[in-house]
């Protein structure tokens, strides 16, 4: 089958989110203690095949504004430490318990998260546990529910930086679970809603996506792909990087 696969990028991100709001994420250091303790290479190369792509920032690679040089977060155990001792709790010791919420069932976590968890321990000597919400429920109750971090992925609603930038980070937004708040993101939103010129406008964007990855309200990991088979006998179709097939160019010629 394998000469009837297609694979696309998709504008999707997933990522692990922070509580920026109670401790001990509250603290910039410690969250970027924890983003800088995982090997997010690893992960893609060994759990995903290659199939999916590392996460630069939070811009998904192939959308307006994606900042091919953004590489944040590398892979450093030794800084990771050096931050979390740098930070107000000065230690793994004096952190407060941290469980992270996942969607699932019955202890069934994804390995991605498994293997994350498994590098804060390793990396920064942090137990963090599991809570698991039914994924029937999950999106509904993660805001009310959720612990001091969470698993989540968004894909793009529409090929915009702001569906991901606004969406997710601006202040009192819904899908912003992390309660991040920055007047200087804010800020630049506004300006790029009303700037006029495209290029400017992305480059307002590309500008409130270093605030973000600065101040870290989350661990960005991977931009999801998508994978389908094609018949040879199908002809026309183009792969979407919503995730929404387009079939009006479609035609099926069988022999």
């Amino acid at each position: 089958l394998h000469l009837e696969l297609l694979s696309a990028p998709e504008l999707s991100l997933y990522y692990v989110g922070f509580d920026v709001t109670r401790p001990p994420f509250d603290d910039a250091d410690v969250r970027l203690a924890f983003c800088h303790a995982v090997d997010r290479e690893r992960i893609v190369k060994v759990l995903f095949k290659n199939t999916v792509g590392m996460a630069g920032g939070v811009l998904p690679a192939g959308l307006p504004g994606y900042d091919e040089d953004l590489h944040p977060y590398e892979y450093d155990p030794a800084l990771a430490r050096e931050l979390l001792t740098k930070s107000s709790y000065g230690s793994a010791e004096a952190l407060p318990p941290v469980t992270i919420t996942v969607s699932g069932y019955a202890n069934q976590i994804p390995d991605y998260i498994a293997a994350v968890i498994l590098d804060w321990k390793q990396n920064l000597g942090v137990e963090v546990s599991v809570r698991q919400l039914e994924p029937e429920v999950f999106l509904y109750y993660l805001e009310d529910e959720r612990d001091q971090a969470f698993a989540m992925g968004w894909i793009a609603d529409y090929p915009s930086p702001h569906n991901f930038l606004g969406t997710l980070f601006s202040t009192g937004e819904s899908n912003n679970i992390s309660g991040y708040s920055n007047p200087a993101l804010e800020d630049l939103l506004v300006r790029a809603a009303a700037e006029n010129d495209v290029e400017a406008r992305l480059a307002l964007y590309r500008e409130a996506e270093r605030v973000v990855v600065a101040d870290a309200p989350c661990l960005p990991l991977m931009y999801g792909s998508n994978q389908m088979l094609v018949k040879p006998y199908v002809s026309g179709f183009v792969p979407n990087p919503l995730g929404v097939p387009d079939l009006t160019t479609v035609s099926v010629n069988r022999p």
